[in-house]
Order: C-alpha cells, then structure tokens, then sequence
C-alpha cells in the first residue's frame, strides 16, 4: 500500500508529521489504572463526515477516528486518544493523541501530536506541543493543522476528477475544500454553482491573479465546468463578474470558444 492510498490522517502517522500537545484535562478523560484497557469514553463534539484541505473525506464516529478506536475524550480540553487495531499496518495496538481547535462555522482544525505510545496514560500525558497560530504553515509538527469543512458545506465539486477537454483525456484533477487544481479556492456558491480562485504567485501565466469559473449540475459521477473570466486583477472583480458560458455548448464552443471541460469522478 502506497501513501497516496491511505487517509491523510495515517499518512500523517507514517511520515511523523504531527509533535503533540500537553494535555489541559482528564475530565471527559476515561480511563482504567493500567492505562491500556479504557472504559467507554464520552463521544467526542467532532463527530461528522468531513471534507479535508488534502482532498479526503473523513468520517469521525463516536467510537472511531481515522480508522482507529477512539479511547479516552476530553472535549473541554479539545483532544482524544485513539489506539490502532492490533492487525494495523502501521504501529498495531499503538496510542495516539489527537487534538482540535474549537469548530466555528461548520470548520475546524485537528494535529495528531503525538503516535506509537505503548499505553493510553502515555499518549494522553504527552508533553509534546502544538502550536494554533500556525494552523496553516507549520503548527503541527512543522506542517500544516488538517483542516475539515462539513462535507454538506464543502464546495460541491470536492473530489478528485479525471478530466477531458474537446474529446482529449487528461489527467486527474484535485477539487478540496481549499484548493481548484493548483489555484487557492477564495469564494463559492454552490446554489448557484461557481466558484472564484487565485493563481499561485509564481504560476506561469496570471501569478496572483483571479479566476471565475462556473459549473454544471453533477450528474452521475460527471460534470462540466468552464473558466467563464481569468487574470483579474482583484477578487472583488471576479466576484463581481457578469461573463457566462453557453450549456448547450458543452462539447463544442460554449466556453468562449472551446469546449467545457468534462470531469469524470475517480
């Protein structure tokens, strides 16, 4: 099994990306005096199904996350403690201390600080840290915090696409709750089915600059989308953007010419 093919949250394991945090609290934080064999712990306030800024789709129960049993909660404190299978592929019957920032607006950001603990007690005790001023760069052991959107209120076209331009197949395409490909995603509708971007500063052609793009309805695993207005010198201007696309055009010339690109679900 390749890295590509796990979930960000074991990749992140696997690479040591994440440091830890010292625990602030044990009062949601069950667990028996030889520090392996937990009691049933509270639910932790991050359960859902979420959309994260690596493109994956993460699911959080009462019970598990990422794949691991979730073993001890503290919801005050905003962290758990998880232990893999004893079968896992990467370190089998191993603790880990998992935490969160505070959910705001359907949104929030989590670290795993710390892996590969030999007991519940040692993974919740850790004195590694992590730092929330740098949920984005580097907080979390060096690298970014993950970051996980509600799926209902991710932008639609998350996924990861194979793609197809005037008949031609090309290669697979990124959608997260952050990034179009290699622009950054600033603003969506979804109601209304577009979407404004930013070009990396040291992209080729428009560094910096702002892109629209529109979107048809995804039907079966497919949609069509076209970049309607591009290298705008502001986001207000691509906000404010007039320019469309002719959907009974999709194949031929609606998208200025040229044919929308077709994505396909991987």
């Amino acid at each position: 099994m390749s890295f590509s093919s796990l979930p960000s949250f074991y990749v992140c394991l696997s690479l040591a990306l994440c440091m830890g945090l010292t625990a602030c609290g044990d009062n949601n934080d069950n667990n028996d005096n030889d520090g392996n064999t937990p009691e049933t712990p509270d639910a932790p306030e991050i359960v859902g199904v979420w959309a994260s800024n690596f493109g994956s789709i993460e699911s959080i129960t009462e019970n598990t996350f990422g794949g691991a049993t979730i073993v001890a909660v503290d919801n005050d404190a905003n962290f758990l403690v998880t232990q893999n299978a004893a079968d896992a592929e990467f370190f089998p019957g191993r603790f880990s201390k998992v935490v969160w920032t505070t959910p705001q607006a359907d949104e929030f950001y989590y670290c795993t600080v710390t892996f590969d603990e030999p007991t519940l007690e040692a993974a919740r005790d850790t004195p590694k840290t992590a730092d929330e001023d740098g949920v984005d760069t580097d907080g979390c052991g060096g690298f970014s915090w993950t970051k996980l959107t509600d799926k209902e209120q991710a932008i639609a076209t998350f996924g990861t696409w194979k793609t197809s331009f005037g008949g031609t197949q090309g290669d697979d395409e990124t959608i997260t709750t952050i990034k179009w490909g290699a622009t950054d995603i600033r603003a969506y509708d979804n109601t209304n089915r577009w979407a404004v971007t930013q070009n990396a500063a040291d992209a080729e052609f428009g560094p910096s600059t702002y892109n629209r793009l529109v979107w048809t309805p995804i039907e079966d695993g497919v949609f069509h989308y076209c970049t309607v207005a591009f290298s705008l010198e502001t986001e207000q201007a691509a906000l404010d953007s007039e320019a469309t696309a002719d959907t009974d055009a999709l194949d031929t010339d609606g998208c200025g010419g040229f044919p929308w690109t077709k994505m396909n679900a991987q």
